[in-house]
Order: structure tokens, then C-alpha cells, then sequence
């Protein structure tokens, strides 16, 4: 942000997943084109804005939808750290692209279209199998959702199917390559195995002279010491400026006006919706208005109960159409409307309580006021402030006579690798807060000029480049015990391998298991049928992998699942699938069809975005998940 304000002072001035009731997608990757982008947009794929307030709503639906299903409020750290932020801002960018092309192509649907759509949607369907307003409202609610959104929703998936039924949804799987898929999902091995405990080799005694330098020589890389480089941070946060600014009455008065709207709580009203699909309803309702009966006989007359007909305390905004929401408001409390044709059939509206609007009283939000003028007056400051900075490194003042200067913070980050850890392997608090500092100066050179940087909290900082201290490789003299020790984890390591792989020669040449138990003094065990699925504490992915891979009756070897023992197998018996079942059979062909088209749909949305091309604000996702 300060960037542009920057700028302007010189003159110029970022499976079902979101909507669990609409759209299934998979999340697809962001390029990495990032940028900073207007206020409230987070994201741009070619013409097409995410905005802030619409991420932050898929981002809490999901966040919601996961809490449900683990029976448990996940926080929003929680959420972050295992990726939720970017899964659905990955997913809304893909959304995005698909919207693009189908705007390009002028796929469309009518209103009508998608009002019938929702009607017939079985998740809305009440006791009698019929569509049930009050069923729909609650579940919308459940899921964080407003009416206009899901509508819009809707009809933006309706043409995006258009677009994929047209596209990856036709294509083929030949029928052969399933056969094989097929056989190759459900079959099934059992083998038979002997466990080699890690101290099966025994005491390997201590390396010679000679071996030490040569293991030493050969991992040199692993002993070395990583460059380290040294830096120091010219820091000036907003703060700096915000107590000694003044804030008067005045201009507390004038900001409170120019934000009114922001104090404003709109109008509330409490609504009852009667919604109507067939001409009989439709007839008797009329009937009922023409005799003057009252809103609750004619909701019984209809078949209703009044428990379908609560729409409740909404603003004019939260209804789905524009020419419901102006008959609602037009409304007194206690009238009832005609007959309405909205966008899910013909309503009959009734106002049982009034809201008014109303504005949050200036004292009430005083300091709040106050606080954001000084912070804003403040960014100015800095602005200006900086400006004044770089007129003087310009003219070859050094950091830190400009800190003595103007009294500000001087960092120093000492002698970091490119992780920003340090030798003893702590990091430095300093590249939490000023996140991306180390890819910066290990991108500069001694000396060099590097521009002025932002962190989230508004804090500007300059960075020079101190010292490098270079790779280093350290001599054998300084880390004699710690090559040892490498050595005869390595050591050990070889011959436990060397042993497997010739006790499974040996099982290959006599084709059994006697020879192995004798040298091993161990019993074989026989596994349960395998499939390439299967994973526990004995058997690793990659020793499913070699058991698949080998021959009936051979023998092969592999880590364990858990701990630093091997295992020597013998393929003992390869079940082929059965296709007995047709039903078990044609679940697995249509899952495999699934997977290819979705497969060719996410290559599909991933050239859209090439082409189109994708820009996010990092700072605006950053500032967006701060504000849950």
C-alpha cells in the first residue's frame, strides 16, 4: 500500500471445497504472478476480480464446514497452517478463469432457469417431497451463505458446466486402459517375511585413519558450514509519528460525517415470504386476498404452516431480488402484499415487525475515530518521512548516522543462512517481522542498493548488505566426532543393506525360506493380502512397491515401515481381481473415468490461467485473514 502512496506523492499514483450445497472443484495452483492490486481485491484472473469480502466469506464457510466435520472450532492459525487460505483462494481463481471463458463464449442461463434448478434441487425438499423455503433458508444459513449469493452461484456453475460438459466431461478412457487400471487397483499379494533388526550387523568397530578421511572427503558438502551473510535494517513505523500528532474536534466531526455510512445500521424488517410454485396455490391465495382473509389463512389455505413462511430480520440487501426487497420495504408493519412473481415463483409478503435504521452516535465511536485519523496522518508523515531518508542515503549518509539523526532503529541480523536460522540453529526474530528479508539480502551484493521494503504492520525499512562469510568447509581436526558418528550410522546402514540384499539372492536361488530363518535364527511370518494401497509399521510404501514390482515366488528387500529395520519378503501369492461383481466393477471404471476427466479439467484450468494470467496481492490475503 505505502508503495503507491509513494508513488502518488511523486505524482503517479493477490471433492467440495467452498459451497458445500453447490460445487464440487479441485484446487488448482496459483501462478506466481504477484502484485499489489486495488483496496478490496485480492486476486485478478484476466478481467475478473476476487474481492476481499467474498474470500473471506468462502474462507469461513470452510473453515465452518471442516469445525463440523471434526466436531471442533478450528482457529483461523489452525486453518492457515494446514493451507485452507490458499486451497480456497486457488480454488476461486480456477472459478474465476472457467467465469472468464464462459463470458467469452456467451454461455449463459436464464434466471428462470436457475430458479427451477434450485426448486428441483432434493437438498431443499421439505417432509412432502416438495421444495420447502423455511429448509432452504436454514441450510443457506448453516453454510454462511445469503440468498444472492447462492443464486449467483448457481448460474455461474450452470455455465461452467456448460463449458466442462462440452470439454473434459466427453472425453473417452478407451475401455482397454481400464481393464488394466482395473487389475492393477485390486490386486492383491500376500507374501511371506523375516524382519532384520537394525543391530543384526553387530559391532562394527571403529573406522581407520584412512576410511575416516575418505568418508570425510566424499560428504565433504554435508560437514560444511552454509554462507551466512549480515545485515543491517533501517526501520521507521507509523507509530513513530502518531503521538505527536494532533487530532482536533474538528477534524473528528468532519471524518464521522465523511464515514457516516460506515455508523449506519440499515433498516431492519421482520418478513414472512409465502412462496408459491403451482396454479392451484397461486388461485386459492388469490381467492383468499380477494375475501380479505388474513396472511395466516391464507398460508393455511395454501397447505403451509407459518414455520415455512419466516424469512426473518432481514436488511433490503438480503433479499434475493431487488423487486421483493422494494415491496418488502414498501411495506407498513402488519400489511401484507398482493401477489409477487419473484425469482423462485409467486411470494405474498407480510411485514410482522420494523427496525429502523440507525446511526451509531459520534461519542460511541470517538476514539475509534480519533485512533484511525492519527494512524492515517501518520502513514502520511511516514510518506513524506521517507522520501527524506532516501534524499539522504542518496547523498551517501550511512544507516547509521541517519539513525542518530532522526532517533531511529538500527537492526542487525548477524550472520544468517538463507533459512534465517543461526549456527546454533535459533532464528532470528527479526525475519518474522520483516518476512522475505533473507531471500533479499542473499540476492544482493556488498554494497549494493536495495529499494525500500514494507512489512504487514506498516513498519518501511531499508536493508544493507554488511558481510558474506562464505561456505566454509570445516576440517575433519574441528568435527572429528560428529563424522564418526556419521560414519557409523552410514556404515551400519551398508551393511544391514549388504545383508538383505544377499540373504534375498539366497532366497532367490533355493526359492524358499529355510536357508534365511537358519542364517537369521528367525521365523518367516506370512503377511495378510496386500494391496498397493496397504501401509503399516511392517510394510513401507516402498516396500509395497518392490513386493508389486516383483515376480510370483521372488524375493526382495526393503525398509520397514517404522524404525531402522529391513525386510526380506517372498511374493508367495498374486490374487488377481475378480469381476464377479458388476457393480463393484462398473463403480471402479466410472471412478477411474472421474479421475481422467478431472485430470484433463485441471490441465484445462490451468491453461485458461496461463493464458489469461493471474495476479495476486500477497499483502491484501495477509491483511484479509488478520481482519477474521
Amino acid at each position: 500500500m505505502l508503495q503507491k502512496l509513494r508513488s502518488s506523492v511523486s505524482g503517479l499514483f493477490g471433492i467440495a471445497l467452498i459451497l458445500l450445497l453447490v460445487v464440487a472443484f479441485a484446487v488448482w495452483g496459483i501462478a506466481d504472478s504477484f502484485t499489489t492490486l486495488s483496496q478490496n481485491t485480492i486476486a485478478r484472473v484476466g478481467n475478473k476480480n476476487i474481492d476481499v469480502v467474498e474470500f473471506r466469506l468462502r474462507f469461513n464457510q470452510q473453515v465452518s464446514a471442516l469445525s463440523r466435520e471434526l466436531g471442533q472450532q478450528i482457529t483461523v492459525e489452525q486453518a492457515r497452517a494446514n493451507g485452507i487460505d490458499q486451497q480456497v483462494l486457488a480454488a476461486m481463481i480456477g472459478m474465476a478463469a472457467l467465469n472468464n471463458a464462459t463470458e467469452d463464449m456467451g454461455l449463459t442461463l436464464s434466471s428462470q432457469a436457475v430458479a427451477q434448478s434450485i426448486l428441483d434441487d432434493p437438498a431443499f425438499r421439505g417432509a412432502n417431497g416438495q421444495f420447502d423455503d423455511n429448509m432452504f433458508r436454514i441450510i443457506l444459513q448453516r453454510n454462511g451463505l445469503t440468498e444472492k449469493l447462492f443464486t449467483k452461484d448457481q448460474k455461474d456453475y450452470a455455465t461452467r458446466a456448460q463449458l466442462l460438459d462440452a470439454t473434459s466431461k466427453m472425453a473417452v478412457m478407451p475401455d482397454a486402459l481400464l481393464d488394466r487400471m482395473y487389475d492393477y487397483i485390486l490386486e492383491r499379494r500376500v507374501v511371506r517375511y523375516v524382519i532384520i533388526p537394525a543391530d543384526a550387523v553387530g559391532d562394527i568397530g571403529e573406522p581407520s585413519e584412512e576410511e575416516l578421511q575418505s568418508f570425510y572427503e566424499g560428504a565433504r558438502l554435508r560437514f560444511s558450514e552454509p554462507e551466512r551473510r549480515s545485515a543491517s535494517i533501517l526501520a521507521i513505523a507509523p507509530d513513530h509519528f502518531a503521538a505527536n500528532l494532533e487530532v482536533t474536534e474538528e477534524d473528528i466531526q468532519e471524518e464521522y460525517s465523511f464515514r457516516e455510512a460506515e455508523f449506519a445500521k440499515p433498516e431492519r424488517r421482520q418478513v414472512d415470504q409465502l412462496l408459491m410454485n403451482d396454479d392451484d396455490s397461486i388461485s386459492k391465495a388469490r381467492e383468499a386476498i380477494a375475501a380479505g382473509k388474513p396472511f395466516v389463512e391464507i398460508v393455511r389455505a395454501v397447505g403451509q404452516t407459518l414455520d415455512n413462511t419466516d424469512l426473518g430480520d432481514v436488511t433490503r440487501d438480503e433479499i434475493i431480488s431487488v423487486e421483493l426487497a422494494d415491496a418488502a420495504f414498501a411495506l407498513n408493519q402488519g400489511e401484507m402484499s398482493d401477489i409477487i412473481e419473484g425469482p423462485l415463483g409467486s411470494v405474498i409478503l407480510r411485514i410482522r415487525s420494523i427496525t429502523p435504521a440507525e446511526i451509531t452516535p459520534l461519542d460511541a465511536v470517538r476514539k475509534q475515530i480519533e485512533g484511525d485519523i492519527r494512524q492515517m496522518r501518520a502513514n502520511d508523515e511516514l510518506i513524506k518521512f521517507s522520501e527524506r531518508i532516501l534524499d539522504e542515503m542518496s547523498a551517501g549518509e550511512l544507516f547509521e548516522s541517519i539513525a542518530q539523526r532522526f532517533d531511529l532503529d538500527l537492526l542487525k541480523l548477524e550472520k544468517v543462512d538463507r533459512d534465517g536460522t543461526f549456527a546454533d540453529g535459533s532464528t532470528s526474530p527479526l525475519v518474522n517481522r520483516f518476512t522475505g528479508i533473507t531471500q533479499e539480502i542473499f540476492a544482493a551484493a556488498v554494497g549494493q542498493d536495495l529499494p525500500m521494503f514494507e512489512a504487514t504492520d506498516g513498519t518501511v525499512y531499508w536493508v544493507r548488505l554488511d558481510d558474506i562469510q562464505e561456505t566454509r568447509s570445516r576440517p575433519l581436526s574441528e568435527i572429528r566426532d560428529e563424522v564418526i558418528a556419521q560414519w557409523e550410522k552410514t556404515e551400519r546402514q551398508r551393511l544391514l543393506e549388504a545383508m538383505a540384499e544377499h540373504l534375498a539372492e539366497k532366497g532367490n536361488s533355493s526359492r524358499n525360506f529355510e536357508d534365511i530363518e537358519a542364517d537369521l535364527g528367525r521365523k518367516a511370518f506370512t503377511s495378510e493380502q496386500l494391496t498397493r494401497q496397504s501401509r503399516n509399521e511392517t510394510f513401507s510404501a516402498e516396500g509395497i512397491s518392490r513386493i508389486f514390482a516383483a515376480r510370483a515366488d521372488e524375493f526382495v528387500w526393503a525398509p520397514v515401515g517404522f524404525g531402522g529395520s529391513l525386510i526380506v519378503m517372498q511374493v508367495d501369492k498374486v490374487i488377481a481381481p475378480s469381476r464377479d461383481n458388476d457393480q463393484s466393477v462398473a463403480t471402479i471404471y466410472d471412478n477411474e473415468r472421474e479421475r481422467f476427466r478431472g485430470d484433463l479439467t485441471n490441465q484445462f484450468i490451468s491453461s485458461l490461467q496461463t493464458s489469461m494470467g493471474v495476479s495476486v496481492d500477497t499483502v491484501a490475503l495477509q491483511k484479509a485473514l488478520q481482519a477474521n
